[in-house]
C-alpha cells in the first residue's frame, strides 16, 4: 500500500504520483490511476501516468477535458 502520509503531500501534486511509481518500481508512463474523481485523473495524467475514469454514473467533469496530456 502506498500512502500520501509517507510523503506528507497530497494529490493531485505530481510528486505523489512519482513517489507511487518509485515505490512500485515502475515508470510513470507504465502506471495507471483508476478513480471516480476527474481531478485525480487529471493530476495523474499531468504527472505522466495513464488515467482511467470510472463513471459511477457521473460524467467526467467538462473542466478537466481536453487538457492536452
Amino acid at each position: 500500500m502506498v500512502s500520501v502520509e509517507d510523503i506528507e503531500i497530497f494529490k493531485p501534486r505530481s510528486e505523489v504520483y512519482a513517489y507511487s511509481a518509485r515505490q512500485c518500481r515502475v515508470k510513470l508512463n507504465r502506471m495507471a490511476l483508476v478513480a471516480v474523481h476527474s481531478w485525480d485523473i487529471n493530476g495523474a495524467k499531468a504527472a505522466g501516468c495513464v488515467g482511467a475514469y470510472v463513471s459511477a454514473e457521473r460524467p467526467f467533469a467538462s473542466t478537466m477535458r481536453d487538457t492536452g496530456y
